[in-house]
């Protein structure tokens, strides 16, 4: 699979424009100057930081090329449609202060963006916002969700995981309920999307997270 892909990534141009940037360790540091870019993390970002749902890295990557960076205080145990309408706020907001807009999600918050642009999509407000980079977006749900919903899992995830005892943030991450909201999506065509999804080798995986890779 990685193989294949790789082929396919060398004739791509933006991935070898990528690749360029990459090999550019002393970039000038005004180099993403006048850009912004809305962060949108992933679940439960704030309980658990060493997760990397906080894009708190990147953020800090991009300011130092001194591109602006906005987080958006999104409920790190709320539901997508909650969220997304925090997204939609904020991208408001972006817009008013700048012409060239980047979302970027991780996990769970790709499913908010993905609503929000949506949303935004209806009302004609998508002038500002070039492009959204989707790392790894749950935007169909996931079936670890689904497990998480069900007896017994349920008692063990409100007892080790939920800080709060929702579940409202799973019920909406669940399988059915994202491909029902999913199908409904309007899809914005002169946004750019960048999909990022990793492809890690059993070697790669961590012990902590190996459970849920088995999964």
């Amino acid at each position: 699979l990685w193989r294949q892909l790789d082929r396919r990534a060398a004739a791509d141009e933006l991935v070898a424009s990528y690749r360029r940037a990459l090999a550019l360790d002393q970039a000038s540091p005004q180099l993403l100057q006048g850009e912004v870019f809305v962060f949108v993390p992933g679940w439960l970002y704030r309980s658990d930081s060493s997760t990397g749902a906080d894009l708190a890295r990147q953020a800090r990557l991009l300011a130092s090329h001194g591109a602006r960076v906005i987080h958006v205080n999104t409920d790190e145990n709320g539901t997508v449609e909650a969220n997304a309408a925090r997204v939609v706020g904020e991208v408001r907001f972006a817009a008013a202060a700048s012409r060239r807009v980047t979302l970027v999600s991780a996990s769970k918050g790709g499913a908010e963006v993905a609503l929000a642009l949506s949303s935004l999509a209806h009302a004609g407000e998508l002038d500002a916002v070039q492009a959204w980079v989707n790392i790894g977006g749950t935007l169909r749900g996931t079936r670890l969700a689904d497990l998480a919903l069900s007896w017994p899992a349920c008692w063990f995830v409100q007892v080790a995981v939920l800080k709060d005892g929702s579940f409202d943030a799973l019920r909406s991450l669940a399988s059915a309920a994202s491909a029902e909201r999913a199908a409904a999506l309007l899809r914005p065509a002169r946004v750019r999307v960048i999909n990022l999804i990793g492809v890690p080798l059993s070697g790669q995986v961590s012990e902590r997270a190996r459970v849920g890779y088995r999964l």
